[in-house]
């Protein structure tokens, strides 16, 4: 992922990604081979976006979906509102998850910000809300969360 960094606006810095890992509130979901290879992870908190990563030769091949699938069971089981995604623009893999707006699984979040003539950004957040906490679909068709993706917690993505 650090290449897919590199080449976006965001860029690589070490130190900070070091930090982010590092945070005593992150939680990791693993996945490897049988002979103890990584295939890819997960880092994520129960109060803001995740972030996935595989290696090239599995992507596309169903892990990162079953991967977010476990995530999202994870989250919905904690009576997380919804599960936020953050996907680099640059990163043709992870144009799958906005493909499936069209299932209403993940939409681009109202936390996303919006390219305009000043300012593109190199990413989108997505969100896939938690239908078992949202009694009705207001009149705007949207689900209503407040920006947050978890009950009685104050936070920015």
């Amino acid at each position: 992922m650090q290449i897919k960094y590199e080449q976006c606006t965001w860029g690589w810095n070490d130190q900070k990604k070091l930090e982010e890992l590092s945070d005593e509130r992150a939680w990791y979901l693993i996945a490897k081979c049988v002979d103890g290879t990584y295939l890819g992870f997960s880092h994520f908190r129960f109060d803001m976006d995740e972030g996935l990563e595989l290696e090239p030769f599995v992507q596309r091949k169903g892990l990162g979906k079953f991967m977010m699938q476990v995530l999202e069971l994870m989250g919905f089981k904690n009576n997380m509102k919804k599960v936020v995604l953050t996907i680099l623009k640059n990163n043709q893999c992870s144009k799958f998850f906005k493909a499936m707006e069209h299932e209403k699984s993940y939409e681009l979040d109202e936390s996303s910000p919006i390219d305009d003539e000043d300012e593109s950004y190199p990413y989108e957040i997505l969100s896939k809300v938690n239908k078992r906490l949202v009694t009705s679909l207001p009149p705007n068709g949207k689900y209503q969360t407040n920006g947050h993706c978890c009950s009685g917690h104050n936070h920015c993505h």
